[in-house]
Formats: C-alpha cells, structure tokens, sequence
C-alpha cells in the first residue's frame, strides 16, 4: 500500500473515529450515529487536501 492510500485511509477513520466522539458529546445536535461517523470521515478526508492547496498558495 503507498504511503498516500495509507493517509487516505487514517484520515477516513480518525475522521470517523472524531465523528461518533463528537455526536456523543453533541447530545442534541447529532446526525445519528451513522450520519456522524459518514460526514466526519468525508471532512477527514478532504481536510488535507484542502490545507495542502492553501499551504501551495502559501
């Protein structure tokens, strides 16, 4: 596995991971279980991405 693959997948499960904490902190204001964890890992994954274009525009 390359070394962008394996951060790919770190952050689609940190981002998970960091979803369902948050939905459970959140009490209220939750997607649901299933919603949280989706959504979190959908931002971690382009959390990077979109922190290495601006660090190039930099």
């Amino acid at each position: 596995m390359d070394a962008g693959m394996m951060n790919l997948l770190i952050s689609l499960v940190s981002g998970a991971v960091g979803g369902n904490v948050g939905g459970a902190v959140g009490g209220l204001a939750t997607l649901g279980q299933a919603g949280n964890i989706g959504s979190s890992a959908v931002i971690g994954a382009l959390l990077p991405l979109v922190v290495g274009m601006l660090k190039k525009k930099a």
